[in-house]
């Protein structure tokens, strides 16, 4: 009798267990606040922020996104977020929390979509295909993140980097170390 159904086969290899190690994108809400990252990060979530508000209430806030790009002189790459939006929007596998513009923090879909913009900078598509996994599957993904790349083609090539460190802080040296 066929069954569409196998049974796992008996491995005697050690490394068939794998141990679940909670990450902050596994959270509702991370503990990143959205102040610490980069003004392009900053105008990333708040462009996804605001994609949603304007499908939310039309009229209302329609130009904000275009009008902030064009302010950074980067109008193309607000065409590039639509798009990506777009796609998100029509294939998300669940839900998507994303949250309002003037939350503070970011949710974990946010910072899936931000480390996969981040891989898209460092050009490597690989990477950004597993982080948004999370949210698409197969030839989406990849769809999406063609967009996505353009998107961060666009802020690289003004002098935006979504990869840079914003803020470090100093441990103050308890011993002194004697020359």
């Amino acid at each position: 009798m066929n069954t569409p159904l196998q049974l796992a086969s008996f491995s005697e290899s050690t490394d068939t267990v794998r141990h679940y190690l909670p990450e902050s994108s596994d959270l509702e809400r991370t503990p990143f606040a959205l102040s610490d990252l980069t003004s392009a990060s900053q105008l990333l979530i708040w462009s996804i922020r605001k994609w949603l508000q304007i499908r939310r209430f039309p009229g209302k806030f329609d130009n904000q996104i275009m009008d902030a790009h064009r302010t950074v002189r980067l109008p193309e790459a607000a065409e590039s977020l639509e798009d990506c939006m777009a796609i998100l929007a029509s294939s998300a596998l669940r839900p998507v929390i994303i949250e309002c513009p003037c939350q503070p923090y970011l949710s974990c879909d946010e910072l899936t979509l931000l480390k996969t913009f981040r891989a898209l900078s460092s050009k490597t598509l690989g990477p950004a295909e597993q982080h948004l996994a999370r949210l698409v599957k197969g030839r989406i993904a990849n769809v999406f993140c063609r967009s996505a790349k353009d998107y961060v083609l666009s802020l690289s090539a003004a002098g935006f980097d979504l990869n840079r460190i914003t803020k470090l802080k100093l441990v103050e040296e308890k011993c002194h170390v004697s020359n």
